[in-house]
């Protein structure tokens, strides 16, 4: 199929990986074999809803020059076959006060928290799939993330938010538009959600890579590491995962390391010390 596309349009390049090397490695590729000055990601399950998304774009484009656009979402459940509209807090937040572009710093600190607060956040900018990039921008954060990124981690899960938090560093402004663009698949049997003996094997192991190099990307960006205390809130499912799946012994010895590293880090407040203390106890003992 893909072949027969290529013969009726030249531009369509296709790249054959001999075997499956998650998606950071694909996008990498795609990355590096376009000419185009703006990215659009697309998941394989997914599509973009709207035809006038590009046209938008265009004419923002035009008139800002921006690094990033984000766009809302429309969801289809596979089980039901419904789609529904989920409201980006987000975008409700600055076009009802008016403020539709935003510059650093503030733009690397709405990683962190929501608009105006200190409340963390869960739904902004962990996402590639609904936003376009400009292409020099994603080339910096990849060179920023490095070799031995690409050449020996297998990451399914989180991979979009170790990108995006470099990307939102590292760009000078970024805006939302109120319009749906992309049209999300949730399936059962997705990455994310599945619960395939297997697949949940491979994402213990997976869980703790990413928190492993999450912490090593985000010093130079996080300097209280307060991303760094909201993600590893999670990080009790990734033991849960070792505990059931893998040689609990070994990656325990691995995240003990980490977190006493953590504790010792001068920079992060005593508050996230004392969380991680807390909470990974029976780890440090």
């Amino acid at each position: 199929m893909l072949k027969k596309l290529q013969k009726e349009d030249p531009r369509i390049k296709i790249i054959n990986h001999s075997k499956n090397l998650g998606p950071y490695h694909s996008r990498v590729e795609g990355v590096l074999n376009s000419k185009s000055k703006y990215i659009v990601f697309l998941d394989p399950d997914d599509m973009i809803f709207n035809p006038f998304l590009f046209e938008i774009f265009y004419k923002l484009y035009l008139n800002y020059n921006l690094d990033i656009i984000e766009y809302t979402v429309f969801y289809l459940r596979e089980n039901i076959g419904k789609v529904y509209y989920s409201t980006n807090p987000m975008s409700s937040h600055y076009h009802k006060y008016s403020k539709k572009i935003i510059y650093q710093p503030e733009l690397s600190n709405i990683i962190y928290y929501r608009p105006n607060t200190k409340i963390y956040s869960s739904m902004t900018c962990r996402v590639l799939w609904n936003k376009i990039y400009k292409r020099n921008l994603l080339l910096k954060s990849i060179k920023y993330i490095g070799n031995s990124y690409y050449n020996n981690y297998y990451i399914l899960v989180n991979e979009d938010t170790l990108l995006n938090v470099v990307i939102f560093n590292f760009a000078n402004n970024y805006t939302n538009i109120k319009i749906p663009g992309y049209l999300y698949n949730i399936r059962k049997s997705s990455v994310t959600r599945s619960n395939n003996e297997d697949l949940l094997r491979k994402k213990s192991i997976s869980f703790f890579l990413y928190y492993q190099l999450f912490y090593r990307l985000i010093k130079e960006f996080d300097k209280d590491r307060n991303y760094l205390y909201y993600e590893l809130r999670g990080f009790g499912n990734y033991l849960l995962y070792l505990e059931k799946y893998n040689n609990t012994k070994y990656f325990l010895s691995k995240t003990k390391i980490m977190i006493n590293d953590i504790i010792n880090d001068n920079k992060a407040t005593q508050k996230f010390k004392n969380y991680l203390k807390f909470f990974y106890k029976s780890i440090l003992k």
